[in-house]
């Protein structure tokens, strides 16, 4: 444990503070859990939500840059780079920590390298670019779930798994129906959809629903993926999007989640395995970070890395034994992936 003398104050920076951005409000989370491990805790976020500035501690600040109209956008460019000056020339231990936002690496960070600050930034998507980069040179740490969910090689790249809430998480987990495959995420191509529908036509018997959970981001590839499971007898249900505790009660009840992105892992899978869901993939990088490939290659003597198999691995087994193998992914997926562990390992390498 690292004497409050000795941490750093953080400036975490972020694109916004909303319990209502589902792909954001866990990025409250993480700051929360931050002040543990830091001094204090500064919020620069382009977004904030006012009524939920209830949520800031007495050691934590929240600030709003700005963004939206150019103007806005102008602003928040000039903001950063004079916080870059006032850390560069405070006699004060600072580090900066920026999440899944290249841009303010670009203001901020030649300065505050020439001047010692400490800078970890936070990438875990496939999607690369010239600007990431050079984001990547400027930062001390490239922080991702694994090293292979950052888009390139860097020896600046730690994988130190994902950060989850497990509050919700229960204690034990016991039988549940064998009834649905959840997918969970916006409706998009990238998802790979129409991969688990062509190989769920391939499952002769008890074959599980598919319930897809999320905002439709191409409505042309929902109605395909509609019109093909309907043309291949595969039963597709839309839930439509769910609000954080409606998503959580959707994972403790459902028996399998799909990942068909590559290459990237979603929180929402690796939560599916904190729940004890089966995860469905032949994305290896998922089955790695969530720790359900160790128990696969454990306890099956056979090739189960074809989706259909994978769709029906509770049919393989008898009750309590997809008890017991429910409760070892979600343990080892919750060890793997402790929000508590991440900020602390992330602070290891800022603190210094």
């Amino acid at each position: 444990m690292v004497s409050n003398m000795l941490k750093r104050k953080l400036i975490f920076i972020t694109l916004a503070w909303d319990r209502e951005d589902v792909l954001l409000r866990h990025t409250i989370d993480w700051i929360s859990e931050s002040r543990r491990h830091f001094q204090s805790v500064s919020v620069y976020a382009t977004h904030v939500r006012l009524e939920l500035s209830s949520e800031a501690s007495a050691n934590i600040n929240i600030y709003e840059i700005g963004g939206g109209s150019a103007l806005k956008r102008l602003k928040g460019i000039i903001r950063l780079f004079f916080l870059a000056v006032q850390l560069s020339i405070k006699n004060e231990r600072y580090a900066v920590f920026y999440h899944m936002n290249v841009l303010p690496v670009l203001i901020m960070g030649s300065l505050l390298k020439i001047a010692g600050v400490p800078q970890g930034l936070w990438y875990s998507h496939k999607v690369s670019g010239l600007k990431l980069k050079i984001a990547a040179k400027l930062v001390n740490y490239c922080f991702s779930t694994s090293v292979e969910t950052f888009p390139f090689n860097s020896k600046r790249v730690k994988g130190i798994g994902h950060g989850l809430d497990q509050s919700w998480k229960p204690q034990k987990i016991y039988s549940r129906e064998v009834n649905s495959l959840l997918v969970v995420g916006r409706v998009s191509r990238v998802k790979k959809m129409k991969e688990i529908i062509l190989a769920n036509s391939r499952v002769l018997e008890n074959r599980p629903n598919i319930r897809l959970i999320g905002q439709i981001q191409e409505k042309a590839y929902f109605e395909e993926i509609l019109t093909l499971a309907k043309l291949l007898g595969v039963v597709v249900e839309y839930a439509g999007e769910l609000e954080r505790e409606e998503l959580r009660s959707e994972l403790l009840a459902g028996s399998m989640i799909y990942s068909g992105t590559r290459g990237s892992v979603d929180k929402a899978v690796l939560e599916g395995g904190v729940s004890g869901c089966f995860i469905v993939s032949q994305n290896s990088t998922v089955m790695t970070a969530s720790g359900q490939k160790a128990i696969i290659d454990k306890e099956f003597q056979v090739d189960i890395s074809k989706l259909n198999l994978q769709s029906q691995i509770e049919f393989f087994l008898k009750i309590q034994e997809r008890v017991d193998i429910r409760n070892q992914i979600s343990q080892l997926c919750s060890e793997k992936n402790s929000l508590s562990n991440l900020m602390s390992t992330i602070a290891f390498y800022l603190n210094k």
